[in-house]
């Protein structure tokens, strides 16, 4: 899984690295990064590229009201 985070801090598509780390399924790899990393590969990549807290939350201030 680590192998996976390296590729996406790259800049690596979260589908590619999902394939390239073995895993059929794109479902499959979010669940078992969120359970090592702690966070879902987007929210990983939204991170390492200054987008979004690494947390996977935003701020209270930043979030949107639900419609």
């Amino acid at each position: 899984m680590h192998h996976g985070a390296a590729l996406i801090r790259q800049g690596e598509k979260i589908e590619a690295v999902s394939l390239l780390v073995g895993y059929r399924s794109k479902k499959n790899f979010y669940q078992h990064f969120k359970q090592q990393i702690g966070v879902t590969p987007i929210v990983y990549k939204k991170a390492r590229m200054g987008l979004a807290p690494l947390s996977g939350r935003q701020p209270a201030a930043e979030r949107r009201p639900k419609s």
